[in-house]
């Protein structure tokens, strides 16, 4: 009885174990992900990966199987669909070819290290020399007439003769140029002007002005009224300012027996130019035509090629049956009770057979 007691008692060790094992494998809470919904039945996984190719599949991104507390999951589905595309900019090489016009014999011809275009800077690479017997020399002539009043194309001639020297013979020669246009000259300039001014009742010390009242100044007459001064002649401070007053005489009388003194304001007065351009290219004779050989690279944007962003979603069933780890124990069980029970029988057939000797 004592023996069967014992293997009662492991028996019943072994039970414990597999029931603390048991225990510990449904209670361990593992972390989500968060690319994960996890249910009693299913888990669905998204993943994000980027291609070239929208109809692209990567099953391999997904395990088979999945372990969430202490349950197995199977991978079922997996669903894609393209959640974003991006176009796919590339560089493009481009060449631009830039013709002088024909050049008298000797005259070189310097075109720009780089120009722009379009947001694209191209680098000179090479200038060639053309084939261009008989081409005619252009001289290009410019002139301008500046005024101080607003201008239209009616109120200026329509031609202005330019005296220019012939870059080919250097001889002198007039040339007749068109209008081509007026433009404002924003840089305004300033034009001297002056504002004469007679002091009556001189021999008085104040004066009575505009509704103000004025101390005489022996030395600078109305210093401090600028502002008044010109608003008496209707100028404004906007486009006139004072730069002195002084006296132009001594004091005198006049026809009307009144003390008098005369005096003076330098003024300038602001003046926006108006500009009328003329223009003329002229032929002087056989020249050569060069052409300047550009280089670039552009970045475009391939309307026919895309960078998809693809969403790959997975879809998990749980594994129906018993856990491994549960099948795994009980097994272990299962052959430790064996082999105890064999160990039993075998020692209690010794036990009889020797009280048979016995």
């Amino acid at each position: 009885m004592k023996k069967i007691a014992k293997v009662g008692t492991v028996f019943s060790f072994l039970l414990t174990v597999s029931l603390l094992v048991n225990g510990v494998s449904t209670c361990a809470k593992e972390s989500q992900p968060e690319n994960e919904i996890v249910t009693d039945k299913k888990i669905v996984k998204e993943v994000l990966f980027s291609s070239d190719n929208k109809q692209e599949e990567k099953k391999d991104v997904f395990s088979q199987t999945l372990k969430r507390n202490g349950k197995t999951y199977h991978l079922e589905t997996v669903a894609y669909e393209v959640a974003d595309q991006t176009p796919v900019s590339v560089k493009k090489e481009t060449t631009k070819l830039i013709e002088s016009d024909p050049l008298p014999e000797g005259q070189a011809y310097e075109p720009s290290e780089t120009i722009e275009e379009n947001g694209v800077t191209y680098t000179l690479k090479e200038v060639k020399e053309k084939e261009a017997a008989g081409d005619v020399a252009v001289q290009t002539v410019n002139g301008y007439t500046d005024y101080d009043r607003a201008v239209t194309a009616a109120d200026v001639p329509a031609t202005k003769v330019i005296s220019t020297t012939n870059s080919m013979t250097g001889e002198e020669m007039e040339v007749t140029c068109s209008l081509s246009g007026i433009e404002t000259i924003t840089d305004s300039a300033w034009e001297d002007t002056y504002i004469d001014i007679v002091f009556e009742s001189y021999d008085s010390n104040i004066f009575r002005w505009n509704g103000v009242t004025v101390t005489k100044d022996t030395n600078t007459p109305l210093k401090g009224y600028e502002a008044q001064l010109l608003s008496s002649v209707g100028a404004s401070q906007d486009n006139y300012r004072v730069n002195q007053t002084y006296w132009t005489s001594d004091p005198y009388t006049d026809a009307d027996g009144i003390v008098c003194r005369n005096a003076r304001a330098d003024v300038q007065r602001k003046i926006t130019r108006y500009r009328a351009n003329y223009h003329a290219s002229v032929p002087i004779g056989n020249g050569t035509v060069y052409e300047a050989v550009y280089e670039g690279s552009e970045t475009i944007t391939d309307p026919d090629q895309f960078v998809y962003t693809i969403r790959a979603t997975a879809t998990y069933a749980l594994a129906s049956g018993i856990s491994p780890i549960m099948v795994g124990v009980g097994v272990a069980i299962l052959i430790l009770l064996l082999v105890l029970i064999l160990f039993w029988i075998w020692k209690n057939k010794k036990s009889r057979k020797e009280e048979v000797n016995g």
